[in-house]
């Protein structure tokens, strides 16, 4: 009788166990389709406004599909993988109301050939007109290193281009110290929605508004 007991006892704390393995995987795997961020501030700064969101869920805002390309991956300091972190986060909240009307991808403009990337370079930069670069010096394992980034995006839409500069661009031969930026990357992450938004509204306008003079 005993030993009957004992393997009951035994029997069941397998199932539990293989219960609970289960539930952490379907989990898992749930979250991986579902993005959902809970907003515990008072004022609800990480929440989309209203107004964003109202635009976001007008599917007549999108005649098509609306495509993000963010300039922004690779190796990066610990400052910037936060940064870019963000920036996924804004998006795919902006994919909750949007759904597939906006794709977005993240790119590291240095791999390739040389060539390539200069290419790439000329595209992003279009004489100015684009992303302007950013060459960042930081520590690394005890030494300085420093290395050029493109801080932003493009959106192609309808055939049209929008960039939107996330991060400012450096002047030539004054770049920006890591260390000392760590107020401008936080105001960047509180503007993001702002930026973002009002990139794609550019971005996907029919018409510019004229002004006729009589």
């Amino acid at each position: 009788m005993g030993e009957s007991k004992i393997h009951n006892k035994g029997f069941y704390n397998w199932t539990f166990l293989f219960v609970v393995i289960v539930a952490i995987i379907l989990v898992n795997i749930i979250s991986s389709f579902v993005y959902k961020r809970f907003d515990m501030t008072e004022d609800q700064r990480y929440s989309l406004s209203s107004g964003t969101v109202n635009f976001l869920n007008n599917t007549d805002n999108f005649k098509s599909r609306l495509n993000i390309k963010i300039y922004l991956d690779g190796n990066l300091p610990a400052e910037l993988s936060h940064f870019k972190n963000a920036i996924e986060d804004k998006l795919k909240e902006f994919k909750q109301h949007a759904g597939n009307k906006i794709e977005y991808q993240f790119i590291d403009p240095k791999v390739g050939t040389e060539r390539e990337q200069q290419e790439l370079f000329q595209q992003i930069f279009a004489e100015g007109k684009g992303i302007l670069p950013m060459d960042l010096v930081y520590m690394k394992d005890g030494s300085q290193s420093q290395m050029m980034l493109w801080p932003g995006a493009i959106i192609h839409y309808d055939g049209k281009l929008q960039s939107v500069q996330l991060l400012p661009g450096s002047k030539s031969g004054r770049p920006f110290q890591l260390n000392g930026m760590s107020q401008t990357i936080e105001n960047s992450i509180n503007n993001l929605e702002y930026m973002l938004v009002s990139a794609l509204r550019r971005a996907t306008q029919e018409s510019k508004p004229r002004v006729a003079f009589l």
